[in-house]
């Protein structure tokens, strides 16, 4: 990606949290995801459906990955999954299972995200390289920040101190 990458990161995590609005607005937890192949080609964004759906599987990049699991699993090792959220234990299960080699998030998640997991003793994960990248923009950990607090005062106030501590 070269001397702009970081112009870049921040251009699709942008989209990201465009698309978690998105999720906002549907009365969904507010997260969303964008693929990103090697060359810095969009290639599909999604949102969380999970509420409105009712169905517990269809994080934003979950949806994401079933979306695009033909190219995914076409050309391995050539995609970065953005989140606007650091993804949870089955996102990132899915995405390393698919070899989604690169993660970036806006935010950090210290109730459920799932960047430890590659540093797991199992002999599976271990054969896969993962890299993950900082977020480089406050300014878009804030916004991303804002959606989900927004979100879970109105919707589940119980949750703001365990995942805000």
């Amino acid at each position: 990606m070269g001397e702009n990458t970081y112009l870049w990161i921040e251009d699709y995590l942008d989209l990201t949290i465009q698309e978690a609005k998105k999720s906002f607005d549907s009365g969904n937890f507010p997260v969303g995801a964008v693929l990103i192949d090697d060359n810095g080609k969009l290639i599909d964004s999604a949102h969380n459906l999970m509420l409105s759906k009712q169905s517990r599987v269809l994080h934003a990049e979950m949806n994401l990955i079933i979306k695009n699991q033909l190219i995914l699993y076409e050309n391995p090792d050539k995609y970065t999954l953005y989140s606007s959220l650091e993804p949870c234990l089955m996102c990132m299960g899915t995405a390393i299972i698919n070899k989604i080699f690169r993660f970036v998030w806006a935010i950090n998640d210290s109730w459920a995200g799932a960047s430890n997991i590659y540093s797991m003793k199992s002999p599976y994960f271990s054969c896969y390289e993962i890299n993950i990248v900082d977020s480089p923009s406050i300014a878009l950990m804030k916004e991303s920040r804002k959606l989900i607090v927004e979100w879970l005062k109105l919707n589940r106030p119980d949750l703001l101190l365990k995942m805000f501590v």
